[in-house]
């Protein structure tokens, strides 16, 4: 049997020291919201928050801004009772927001994502999150660059 080993070597894509990204996840699911937090902090994510409903979050980030703290990611569900996550999403806009928001949903029509998109989400992913889509989310705050690719083969 043979096989080949893949070794990526990256550069970050900036030399300042940021800290790890502060999170909002909203979703009304609290199953949901655990799974969420619990691959999150695995990643080594420490500021992590938490809302049950559009509206919550918008509170959540006014209160934010109150304290003087913002919010580096928020990850919002698209259907929620009070405040669905597109209007939640706008809102935010308005409100000032300037972060990444990505909108997590378990319907993949095309008009729904775009929906989300037209209302400030910078990208939609789709539930459930398989391990890497958490990387992604986070690297979203370190860009990475290939330098270069290394193929080892081995008998």
């Amino acid at each position: 049997m043979t096989g080949v080993l893949v070794i990526d070597l990256v550069e970050i894509g900036s030399c300042e020291v940021r800290p790890l990204p502060r999170i909002l996840v909203v979703d009304d699911s609290r199953p949901t919201r655990e799974i969420v937090v619990r691959k999150l902090l695995h990643r080594g994510c420490k500021s992590i928050d938490v809302a049950v409903d559009g509206r919550d979050a918008v509170e959540k980030y006014k209160r934010a801004v109150e304290q003087q703290l913002q919010y580096d990611i928020i990850l919002m569900d698209y259907s929620m009772p009070n405040m669905n996550g597109w209007d939640a999403t706008r809102e935010l806009r308005v409100l000032g927001y300037r972060g990444t928001v990505t909108g997590i949903t378990g319907n993949t029509l095309p008009a729904d994502v775009e929906k989300f998109i037209a209302h400030g989400a910078d990208k939609v992913l789709w539930k459930p999150l398989v391990e890497e889509k958490y990387d992604e989310i986070i690297a979203g705050q370190y860009p990475l660059r290939l330098v270069f690719r290394y193929f080892v083969t081995f008998p």
